[in-house]
């Protein structure tokens, strides 16, 4: 067994066949009863913990598994915390939307209002089949109502690096800076 740490939230744990014949894990025991791998990758984590400091205690987890070339398995392990205060980061805010007609629904409500000015630096991210709208706190200085009308059509989230990375390696970028005003202008 190896276990690496790749970041502060993320670790990589390669098992070999042989390691997986001597903890009496096969892959079909991974498609079929649910109790054998949770069982299975509790103990990992309580290894991982010991060996590398990776605490997951009241972390949600996603957890990536793929067959390695020798019929053993290679785990990612990256902890999500999307509601974790402590690390959040501070210049930017992040919205989410319930859907894509939710954002559309904002978007013709902000063009109704005929505002001669639209704030910029607003970028649309869909993740995990939820649509986030990503912007900078300088934006919400200069255009401060733009919350209050967010409010209506959507909830706030906390923005944290794991987010950031999330984003970066799973999430695709719909509108990348000007989102309002693209999606307005895709009305006309």
């Amino acid at each position: 067994m190896k276990f690496e740490k790749l970041t502060n939230n993320k670790i990589r744990i390669t098992l070999t066949l042989k390691d997986m014949l001597i903890n009496k894990v096969s892959t079909q025991s991974f498609l079929g009863n649910q109790t054998i791998p949770q069982k299975f990758l509790n103990s990992l984590l309580v290894e991982a913990e010991k060996r590398l400091g990776f605490k997951t205690e009241d972390s949600k987890l996603l957890v990536e598994a793929i067959t390695s070339n020798d019929g053993g398995f290679i785990f990612t392990i990256t902890k999500l915390s999307f509601y974790d205060n402590s690390t959040s980061n501070n210049s930017y805010k992040l919205y989410k939307f319930k859907s894509f007609d939710d954002f559309l629904s904002f978007c013709t409500y902000i063009k109704n209002l005929k505002l001669k000015v639209l704030p910029k630096d607003f970028s649309l991210i869909l993740y995990n089949k939820i649509y986030y709208l990503k912007f900078s706190n300088d934006v919400t200085n200069s255009f401060e109502y733009i919350l209050n009308i967010l409010a209506e059509f959507s909830e706030p989230v906390v923005f944290s690096p794991t987010t950031e990375g999330l984003f970066a390696e799973y999430g695709k970028v719909i509108f990348n800076r000007n989102a309002i005003n693209k999606c307005i202008k895709s009305f006309q």
